[in-house]
């Protein structure tokens, strides 16, 4: 989210200039991640049926990420949250995410999960990548599945 902090500052929502900048930061972000040999766990809303403005798909942006951190030698661990509906909507409207500048409204929420051209719920095609239905689980109970799945400690 900071990037797309950071490039609410600069361009329009729903630009192509935004998807740009976006995609430019966020891949040279995960560069210098890996150049500077610190592994990287990644949670993304991925949709494998979303494509960007600039045409980059997300299984292509995802695989596009894992490429860029291998070969600059470090690991990718690729977390796919799932929450049923109910909790979702529920977490959606707290208040810790609006300090974070993020989606905090349920009906929002619920159009775009009501939201066909969105396949929400295919994992992405990357290796490394770890599903957890979160649903019950508390945030320290979902870094601790991680840790433990990916070897992290």
């Amino acid at each position: 989210h900071d990037v797309y902090d950071l490039s609410r500052k600069f361009v329009d929502r729903g630009t192509l200039d935004r998807d740009r900048f976006n995609e430019h930061l966020r891949l040279a972000i995960f560069k210098e991640i890996a150049l500077s040999r610190i592994n990287t766990v990644v949670t993304h809303a991925f949709s494998a049926t979303y494509v960007s403005k600039t045409g980059l798909g997300d299984s292509a942006y995802m695989k596009k990420i894992q490429s860029i951190v291998e070969k600059a030698g470090g690991n990718i661990y690729f977390v796919h949250l799932i929450t049923d509906k109910k909790e979702l909507l529920k977490r959606v409207a707290g208040a810790s995410r609006k300090k974070f500048l993020k989606l905090v409204d349920p009906k929002v929420m619920t159009g775009i999960l009501e939201n066909k051209t969105k396949d929400l719920k295919t994992s992405a095609p990357v290796r490394n990548n770890l599903v957890i239905d979160n649903t019950n689980l508390s945030p320290k109970k979902v870094v601790d599945v991680v840790i433990k799945h990916f070897k992290l400690k």
